[in-house]
């Protein structure tokens, strides 16, 4: 099942994020998802807590984390807290040693982005499996990116 639909344990929590509730993504009760969604809830938690400012706490929870997922989630508080450098540099050792990674693909592909590097994120995120899998799409998405922040 995908814990994305309708049916799905991340939903509301999905939701909380892409409307803006980043407190309410903060605050969901995830004790009761199953194993496959803890990283999941907890990536789209940190990204809701760096998106409240809150760049440097985030920094601390994942300093030492393995998964790429969570290394990526550190680049993006890296970049909010104004270490682009060493975000950059994240990203860009992300990209090469796991660019087929979904959520290093779009965390790292926004850091590479946001620090200019628009053919590399362009790259990054031409790779995504999800709904979206064209180069316009993103490029599109880059554009706007680009004019609108």
């Amino acid at each position: 099942m995908d814990p994305f639909s309708a049916e799905g344990e991340l939903l509301n929590l999905h939701n909380f994020f892409h409307q803006g509730q980043f407190q309410e993504a903060i605050d969901f009760d995830t004790a009761g998802l199953s194993e496959e969604n803890k990283l999941p809830a907890r990536i789209i938690s940190l990204r809701a807590q760096i998106a409240l400012g809150r760049a440097e706490d985030v920094i601390a929870d994942v300093q030492g984390e393995q998964e790429v997922e969570l290394v990526a989630v550190g680049a993006l508080a890296d970049l909010k807290a104004g270490n682009e450098s060493k975000a950059v540099k994240t990203a860009e050792k992300l990209a090469s040693e796991a660019g087929d990674n979904s959520t290093v693909q779009v965390l790292a592909g926004t850091v590479l982005q946001a620090a200019g590097k628009s053919e590399e994120a362009l790259a990054l995120l031409s790779q995504h499996q999800g709904n979206r899998t064209s180069g316009s799409y993103w490029h599109w998405r880059l554009t706007l990116t680009r004019k609108y922040s």
